[in-house]
């Protein structure tokens, strides 16, 4: 138990201290197509930096992400369990969420909304 929650906090340790300069998507500069994730290591950093106007910027997954990792290692530490099943559903619920936001977000960049810096 006390080594789960010495590498929960080294983690985020780790994650808030990472530079913002990171490698771009291969996927769009394979086809010049952004997948549903570009961004989403910049949205969580800048969160995790406590920049929440540049994380939602970036992809609004990101705070979300954030907040579902730390409710759910706190859920962990204090005994909490839940059942494989529910964490099917909400592993679905979020896969169609972001799949519907991605969509959302290229049919933005098709009429011309910049893509993020």
């Amino acid at each position: 138990m006390r080594q789960r929650r010495f590498l929960l906090l080294l983690g985020l340790a780790a994650g808030a201290s990472l530079p913002m300069g990171l490698w771009s998507c291969p996927l769009r500069q394979l086809t010049g197509i952004p997948c549903p994730t570009c961004y989403l290591t910049r949205s969580v950093l800048a969160t995790l930096h406590g920049d929440l106007a540049q994380a939602l910027e970036w992809h609004a997954f990101g705070p979300v992400l954030v907040g579902l990792a730390l409710a759910l290692g706190l859920w962990t530490l204090l005994g909490g369990r839940l059942a494989s099943r529910q964490l099917l559903q909400l592993a679905c619920a979020a896969a169609l969420l972001a799949f519907g936001y991605w969509l959302l977000r290229l049919w933005g960049w098709s009429q011309g909304q910049p893509l993020p810096a």
